[in-house]
Order: C-alpha cells, then structure tokens, then sequence
C-alpha cells in the first residue's frame, strides 16, 4: 500500500542481483572462464535498476491523493477539515479532492469513481445526513471498503455528529476521534 515500499524493493532486488553477477564474472575470469552471458545480463540489470530507480523518485514526488466523501449538509466541517490538511498540500504531501471540484460538463459519477479509485486514503464525514445518502453509504462506501481489504487504500471514518454506525461498515474501522466522540453535538 505504501507508495514507497514497492519501487524501493524492485531498487533493492536488482541491485542485490548486480552484486551477485559482478561475484559470478570475477570468479569466471579468475578461474580462466569466459564471460559467457554475464555481460549482457549485467547490461540487462541496469536498465532495470535505472527504472525502478526512476519510479522510487517518483513515488517520493507524487502527493498521495486523499479522497474525502461527506454529505453536502456538513459542508462546513469539509472546509474545516480542508484548513487543517493545507500544510500537508502545501509541503506536496497530500492532495485532497472532493465533489466540490468537479465543473460543469464533468460526468460526475464517472469523475468520483475515477478519483476513488486513485485515492490512498479515504475519509468519511460521518454524520446522520451522510448515513441517510444512498450515494455516500452505497457505491462510495463499498468501493473505498474493498480497495481497503484489497491493501490499495486507507479509509478512516470521521465521527462529525451524533449518529448511529454502529452496526454499519464503519465498525469495524478505527474512527476519529478514537474515543468514538463526536466533533460537534
């Protein structure tokens, strides 16, 4: 999941790889035996450290994108939350989206299931109205819980107002606040 850990390791594995081919050819030459194909498996592994080389600095540039679901009702508490991510954005850490960014002439269904399929993490703005939206508990909820047991995303559950979920998806989840209080009564 972590979008560090996997070019990284690919990085790690070829460059063990290199150790052990440039081992093998100074045996073979010591020992008076010809290069055979180590040469050209040795060029082989260098373009594949430079690439995975080339996705670790990627993934260090690429802010991890947050996707946050919450019912129009609790707008506020989405601009709120939004203020409290900006040194995140600002430092290239983060880049939030919501429904609030799509335009006019932007197929909205497809732009949400685009957005939350990329997204790493996956926050819900828990709430009666939030509860009460087919949408919001529906197709967002059940797609964000099976990238989460996929490994592919994170999803936290934010409790903003008194609300009944327990029992729903979000039980099983660690909220925030975690003591399972709510932001505003």
């Amino acid at each position: 999941m972590n979008a560090f850990v996997e070019p990284l390791t690919s990085l790690l594995k070829f460059e063990r790889e290199r150790q052990l081919l440039e081992a093998e050819l100074v045996r073979r030459r010591t020992d008076g035996q010809g290069d055979g194909d180590l040469l050209a498996r040795l060029k082989e592994n260098q373009d594949r450290r430079l690439v995975a080389a080339e996705r670790e600095q990627d993934a260090r540039q690429t802010p991890v994108l947050v996707f946050i679901s919450y019912a129009h009702e609790d707008k506020p508490f989405l601009q709120e939350l939004v203020k409290h991510l900006a040194n995140l954005k600002r430092a290239k850490i983060i880049r939030e989206w919501c429904d609030r960014e799509i335009v006019g002439g932007m197929d909205w269904s497809r732009e949400i299931d685009g957005q939350l399929n990329r997204a790493k993490v996956i926050i819900f703005l828990l709430s009666p109205d939030f509860m009460a939206s087919d949408y919001c508990i529906g197709i967002e909820t059940e797609r964000a819980v099976d990238r989460h047991e996929k490994g592919e995303a994170l999803l936290i559950p934010v409790l903003l107002r008194a609300v009944d979920w327990r029992g729903s998806v979000f039980e099983r989840f660690q909220a925030l606040p975690r003591d399972a209080s709510v932001l505003s009564r």
